[in-house]
């Protein structure tokens, strides 16, 4: 089995709006690292902002442990969506 290092979710705002506003953002959780980072893009993909916060060996561990566990046992879906009018989409990556 391979180790799942990071944890990734991105949300779109698929709803009107212009190209510079802040459209995408992305949080990604990195098991090595011991880190969250925080990217925001405009509509051109352009960077507006990025944040990093690191956190404790024993959070992290215990967060890549319990979606391990779950990839292991097959409990992930392959899709969740859900039909609403909010004008979003998510999407969460293991890698």
């Amino acid at each position: 089995m391979k180790q799942i290092t990071s944890f990734s979710i991105d949300w779109h705002d698929c709803g009107l709006c212009s190209s510079l506003d802040k459209v995408h953002e992305r949080i990604t959780v990195y098991l090595r690292k011991q880190l969250i980072k925080l990217e925001k893009f405009n509509g051109l993909d352009e960077l507006l902002g990025k944040e990093e916060y690191f956190i404790c060996s024993e959070s992290v561990n215990d967060f890549f442990d319990f979606i391990s566990r779950m990839d292991l046992n097959n409990e992930w879906k392959k899709d969740y969506t859900v039909m609403v009018c909010d004008g979003s989409r998510w999407e969460m990556r293991l890698r």
